[in-house]
């Protein structure tokens, strides 16, 4: 046998050996790929069920404190209660959203905008208001740590809008929207009712719930105006990133 050929013979073992291997590797991959797949899928059931559960939970607290609204002295405060239900149905919204979602871990703000304005506005009815997502507003992807605070604080803002903002025998209307400015996310609720008194200081306010904005404002790091202009205007400024 020539040199030549001996090389040739050796050029070809070397390919089957390498072929081999690639197919061995390969194979060993696809299997770890098919393992991977399953625990993940196992994984979102799991988180999903979560979700599910705490959802339904927390459904079960507004249904009890509905019912001990009736005539209960503890509960006979009625925007005392009216309020605790609002604020459990903001956080039940959040996991409902990502029970749903596809990504388990993020949900669109559009559907947050519109789930909220719909359940809230339904629990707090005053008067002839409206609410509406104004046609301008962006839809992002909201991670839980900033969705979760972002709902709150929406609830609170909505609240603050149904009571105050209205006027009696008036179609009044609350907008909200979510917004870009330069490198915030904004969160607007505004309404074409009472303006802010002068001296408003959210800061100094004895209101739980501004309280709650300026606390849950702080913990995502972002920060609010209010402002007056054909009504009262609240501005949240976060970050996605």
């Amino acid at each position: 046998m020539s040199r030549r050929e001996r090389a040739e013979n050796e050029l070809v073992s070397i390919k089957n050996d390498l072929e081999r291997l690639v197919l061995e590797r390969t194979t060993e991959l696809e299997m770890r790929n098919k393992d991977l797949e399953k625990a993940l899928a196992t994984n979102n059931e799991l988180v999903r069920e979560v979700y599910h559960r705490v959802k339904n939970n927390l459904q079960i607290i507004i249904s009890l404190i509905n019912m001990q609204k009736n005539g209960d002295m503890w509960c006979s405060n009625d925007d005392f209660c009216l309020d605790m239900q609002r604020r459990i149905v903001s956080i039940s919204l959040v996991h409902e959203l990502l029970f749903s979602s596809e990504y388990l871990e993020s949900l669109s703000s559009k559907k947050l905008l519109e789930l909220m304005a719909d359940r809230i506005g339904e629990l707090m009815s005053y008067g002839s208001t409206v609410i509406e997502i104004a046609p301008d507003s962006l839809d992002v992807q909201l991670r839980l740590n900033i969705a979760m605070p972002i709902g709150m604080i929406l609830s609170e803002l909505l609240s603050n809008s149904l009571r105050y903002a209205h006027n009696e025998g008036v179609t009044s209307l609350i907008s909200i929207r979510i917004t870009k400015d330069g490198d915030w996310m904004v969160l607007s609720v505004s309404d074409d009712g009472i303006d802010y008194p002068d001296d408003f200081k959210p800061d100094e306010s004895v209101s739980l719930g501004l309280h709650l904005v300026m606390a849950l404002t702080e913990q995502i790091h972002g920060h609010m105006k209010f402002y007056n202009k054909n009504g009262a205007n609240s501005e949240l400024y976060f970050s996605t990133v």
